[in-house]
């Protein structure tokens, strides 16, 4: 398809995204954001529906960073984030994560990034948190931590 100069439009990436929640693929949904991304504003604007999905998928399989990423990208788009449907997927599904007292240091240190950004996730939906930043975002500067 590409090969012959076409692209998928909004229709076929809402039709993959909503596929990928079906077969529970949360990798394939970020290829299908790094392919929205790179043509976003371009040829394709993402719609409420589609955004949502992807955010879904990547709260469920704990991509926070990459759930951020897709809020930032609704925020921007003057789409409202469903706050109370993510917080209701993070309570079910990842109150006890990072919550282990006999996990080795090694173990700790390769977690660090994925708990500070559970942590950021957690401060934009108004959950306790560690984060305690001004600002959800995470920028890059930051993630060098």
């Amino acid at each position: 398809m590409k090969e012959e100069g076409m692209w998928p439009n909004l229709a076929t990436h809402g039709s993959l995204a909503n596929g990928i929640t079906l077969a529970r693929k949360p990798g394939e949904a970020l290829l299908v954001w790094n392919e929205i991304k790179e043509r976003c504003g371009v040829d394709l604007k993402p719609d409420e529906g589609l955004l949502d999905t992807l955010a879904d998928i990547c709260v469920r399989a704990a991509f926070f960073t990459k759930a951020l990423e897709l809020i930032a990208c609704m925020e921007e788009h003057g789409i409202h984030p469903n706050r109370t449907k993510y917080k209701r997927i993070y309570v079910e599904m990842h109150t006890r994560m990072f919550t282990s007292k006999h996990a080795s240091r090694a173990r700790q240190d390769r977690r660090k990034e994925r708990k500070r950004a559970a942590e950021a996730f957690k401060f934009w939906l108004g959950l306790p948190n560690s984060y305690y930043g001004s600002e959800w975002r995470l920028d890059p500067d930051d993630q060098q931590i």
